[in-house]
């Protein structure tokens, strides 16, 4: 057995926040002991050690920026899904008030919110906050399962509501996994929403909750969905959560997705590992150079990788570039390995030989005049995010992971860029699966303690607040 780092956790009874440990047995776990109720053992979210050591190394780049919020309007749901991290339709439905909502933004700094439930679309006052959020000058996102969005009448009224993106729940293209997962046949509906959004040119996000035993089959046919639907450039990966509503099922791990997508596809762990320090690196800098890009810190709980299409084939951004060396050029060029005064030779030299590399790749790379063409052109019309990806030839491929009052590792919540509001009662902004642990464990009438209260908030603040001024 390796200890690999110390941090804090929380006891998974009671949610004191106690020391703990990761540690390498194999697999990597988090290791923790209340002093009222005992040892703990659990995997770690990363449990693997090669992709926890990477991830954790991303420590050494700047803190976030720009953070989302994510606004929980209703506890109420058109569906009654087996599987709910939110207990949705177990407890009396209430919906946020506009001066709840004005108490969670008067806090907030960033410019992106996103809207939750429940289902958000289940309220009445859903397109008119939408309204207002766009007038305060936010981006806005929309969580759903798209079961009212089959309605085109709606979606034409979500867009003059000014929604930006929509992160539509798809778990399959088959309706006996929805009927396992969700309690009712959905294939259809979500084919009809992928259209709707389309038409009315809003860019789509796919959420993909997996299971061993109905839906690890599907992961390359829901990757091509992505090529087949321009709107459709983003699709994220995600063990059940394992908290909240779940029947019996077969857990996976970080580690078996990104196997099995190698598995179906050909992409391995190193091109997400690469990808992502790329993608973070690149953006960093490019944030630097223009006041009107906003640097988005990597979350420690994702993996992402960049893929073009090459009949029918998805290509890695590492297959086309040397993005290893790349890396390395970046961080040389950023200064975020040595900030010394005498490294600005240095940052200078490493920024003609990134140049001269992209300069090569450009002309003897097809796939790369394709992507750096159509990345120009965006940066010309200035479009980022969501909105830069569905018009370019690029997939974005996610593997995302929630944490639990199991293996909740505090060194992970330092690099959070999703926060939540915390209801019923507490005006507080956590971490979004921190918020959810607390929520559920509030639910089942338990207290908090002083001490947990305390210590969640102080890391809220280092998130939040102290990182726009670093």
């Amino acid at each position: 057995m390796v200890t690999l780092k110390n941090t804090l956790s929380v006891c998974p009874v009671c949610l004191k926040v106690i020391s703990a440990k990761t540690i390498e047995q194999g697999d990597v776990f988090i290791e923790k002991k209340c002093a009222e109720h005992g040892d703990f053992r659990h995997k770690h979210i990363w449990d693997k050690k090669d992709i926890y050591t990477r991830l954790t190394g991303f420590r050494k780049l700047p803190t976030l920026q720009n953070p989302g919020l994510v606004i929980n309007l209703t506890t109420d749901c058109n569906m009654s899904c087996p599987f709910c991290f939110a207990h949705a339709n177990e407890t009396e439905a209430r919906e946020l008030t506009p001066k709840e909502i004005d108490s969670f933004l008067s806090d907030y700094e960033g410019s992106l919110v996103y809207i939750s439930g429940g289902e958000p679309t289940t309220s009445t006052h859903l397109l008119s906050l939408i309204k207002r959020l766009k007038s305060r000058k936010y981006t806005v996102g929309l969580f759903t399962n798209g079961k009212k969005l089959q309605d085109y009448s709606y979606v034409s009224a979500l867009k003059k509501a000014g929604v930006d993106f929509i992160i539509l729940q798809f778990d399959s293209l088959k309706d006996r996994t929805y009927e396992f997962l969700r309690g009712e046949p959905m294939a259809e509906v979500k084919t009809k929403v992928i259209e709707n959004m389309s038409k009315h040119k809003i860019p789509v996000y796919l959420f993909v909750m997996l299971t061993k035993e109905k839906n690890f089959c599907e992961i390359s046919d829901l990757i091509h969905l992505t090529r087949r639907y321009s709107f459709a450039r983003i699709i994220n990966f995600n063990p059940v959560w394992e908290t909240g509503r779940r029947p019996p099922h077969n857990p996976v791990t970080s580690s078996e997705i990104l196997r099995e997508i190698s598995a179906q596809t050909g992409i391995e762990t190193e091109d997400f590992l690469s990808c992502t320090e790329f993608a973070y690196l690149f953006h960093y800098l490019l944030s630097r150079i223009s006041k009107k890009i906003t640097h988005i810190m990597q979350p420690l709980c994702e993996l992402r990788c960049y893929v073009l299409w090459d009949n029918p084939r998805p290509i890695p951004l590492s297959k086309i570039l040397n993005i290893r060396k790349i890396n390395r050029l970046l961080n040389s060029v950023a200064g975020l390995q040595n900030r010394k005064p005498g490294t600005y030779l240095l940052r200078y030299y490493s920024l003609s030989l990134l140049l001269a590399e992209f300069s090569a790749s450009f002309c003897g790379n097809r796939n790369f005049r394709k992507l750096a063409l159509s990345f120009i052109k965006m940066m010309l019309l200035k479009k980022t995010g969501i909105s830069f990806l569905k018009d370019t030839p690029l997939t974005s491929i996610i593997i995302g992971t929630f944490q639990t009052a199991e293996n909740l590792d505090f060194d992970m919540l330092n690099s959070c860029n999703l926060y939540s509001d915390f209801i019923p009662e507490s005006a507080q902004t956590y971490s979004a699966c921190v918020r959810q642990i607390i929520f559920n464990h509030t639910l089942s009438g338990n207290s908090l303690s002083g001490e947990t209260d305390k210590l969640l908030i102080r890391y809220k603040n280092t998130g939040i607040r102290q990182s726009y001024h670093s």
